[in-house]
């Protein structure tokens, strides 16, 4: 789960400077793609995880499904060279948020009933460090990509 995590922690860290340095995006605009990418996902939801209950797909089949989804965003995302491109990336990420709850319910599977509570305990405490220890390495790494590309275009 902390590598699912990880993609999605770092992204948050640096999402706002790298649209800002590619798109030239101020607090505003990158707001309102915030709130129009947060409302896409929660409709996203609300169609696909009912239509997930009535089509009862095992888990396992979800799970990839849910992990392709914002793949695909972020795919899309870090290639779009317009911003109506990284606006559409969202459009590819409507089911994605729902993956933390299915990879918990399949790790709970895995589990007797009485060790239930230290592995959710567990994972919990995972979904909390993780976000604290991936920023620094992701904000270092944007300091890299925009030192090299500074000179790369300044030679």
């Amino acid at each position: 789960m902390g590598f699912e995590l990880a993609p999605f922690a770092g992204k948050a860290q640096i999402e706002y400077l790298y649209v800002r340095n590619r798109y030239g995006w101020e607090v505003p605009e990158f707001s309102k793609f915030a709130s129009l990418d947060s409302t896409i996902g929660i409709l996203g939801e609300l169609v696909f995880i009912p239509l997930f209950a009535l089509l009862q797909w095992r888990e396992s089949i979800m799970l990839i499904l849910l992990y392709i989804s914002p793949f695909l965003k972020h795919l899309v995302q870090g290639l779009a060279y317009e911003p109506w491109m990284y606006y559409a990336g969202s459009f590819c990420d409507l089911i994605g948020r729902y993956s933390l709850p299915v990879a918990r319910s399949m790790a709970s599977n895995c589990v007797d009933l009485y060790e239930q509570g230290k592995l959710m305990s567990f994972l919990a405490v995972l979904e909390a460090l993780v976000p604290l220890i991936i920023a620094q390495p992701y904000s270092s790494l944007w300091q890299v990509i925009k030192t090299i590309t500074w000179l790369l275009l300044h030679e």
